[in-house]
């Protein structure tokens, strides 16, 4: 399998027609483009249907591909994104004529990243997706390497389909600390407070601690959730609804009013608190920005990198 570079992914989407030999590509998402470990990755329309396109990036790619394409090529299940690899698919040097096989995956018609379910969904609908998973992927024989909340997508119905598979083996049991991840992430953030006003004079009483991540430990109090630092003293006050962990000094915050932004380790407001739906990724340090059907991608610093634009 060739080996593709990031230059050469975005000049080949920029003219389909002539770089791809045999997929349909209706439409590009540019603003999609992204690195993950192994691969350059683009959600595009190839014959009317979502699909994500990954194409390899470094030598190791070839051997994941492979393992994964011989992993899932006899699971058929409408849990599991169709998964293909296409051999030569993609120009990706027009001097050489070199070609590049690339993965397609076709995407489920409607659902959301689990990371965004977590907030909108119900939380036992979420674990039963999260067990069926688990249990599907036994009956399987398979391990997937690569579970996270934003390779998940969450349907109408709860039912879970892994993307970005390319990591997938043969042999079940790789992703149980994933799994429990999972679970324990559920748990505390798919729990909601009640919107009432709460007394300024209330007493500060602790009802749940998580471990200590990035120099802060999380604190679910009769208020709100809000940080401590490590010696267990109240350094953002517990006035939110919901919040993550810290993880690079950032973490997202939903307030009483369903609005939600990023803080730093202070407590400053790097994204103010008045989107509808935000996520901190943390592998780039960029926050993606839903609000009013339009979303828009910052920086680490609350600057933006992406214009706002529709989502369809």
């Amino acid at each position: 399998m060739d080996i593709c570079s990031m230059v050469a992914f975005r000049e080949a989407l920029k003219e389909p027609a002539t770089s791809f030999s045999k997929l349909n590509i209706d439409r590009i998402y540019p603003e999609t483009i992204h690195r993950t470990t192994h691969f350059a990755e683009c959600r595009a329309v190839v014959d009317s249907e979502e699909v994500y396109m990954h194409v390899p990036i470094t030598p190791h790619s070839a051997t994941l591909a492979d393992n994964a394409n011989r992993a899932l090529f006899d699971m058929r299940n409408d849990s599991m994104t169709h998964f293909e690899l296409r051999h030569r698919e993609m120009l990706c040097d027009k001097l050489t004529g070199s070609r590049c096989s690339i993965l397609v995956e076709r995407l489920p018609q409607q659902g959301v990243p689990l990371c965004e379910a977590i907030y909108s969904r119900d939380r036992d609908s979420l674990i039963r997706g999260c067990i069926a998973l688990d249990r599907l992927l036994s009956m399987y024989n398979i391990s997937l390497n690569n579970l996270t909340a934003r390779s998940i997508i969450v349907d109408n119905n709860g039912v879970w389909h892994p993307i970005r598979q390319y990591y997938a083996t043969s042999g079940y049991g790789n992703d149980a600390r994933a799994f429990a991840r999972l679970k324990e992430r559920i748990e505390c953030d798919a729990t909601h407070f009640s919107n009432c006003l709460h007394d300024t004079e209330q007493t500060y009483t602790t009802q749940r601690r998580t471990p200590l991540a990035d120099n802060r430990r999380r604190v679910v109090t009769s208020r709100g959730v809000g940080y401590e630092d490590c010696n267990g003293k109240l350094v953002i006050e517990d006035r939110y609804m919901w919040a993550s962990d810290f993880a690079e000094g950032r973490a997202t915050v939903k307030c009483h009013n369903n609005k939600m932004g990023v803080i730093d380790k202070s407590g400053n407001e790097i994204i103010p608190p008045i989107y509808d739906f935000v996520e901190y990724i943390v592998d780039d340090g960029s926050v993606w920005v839903n609000h009013d059907g339009r979303c828009a991608t910052f920086d680490y610093m609350g600057n933006i990198i992406y214009e706002w634009r529709s989502i369809e």
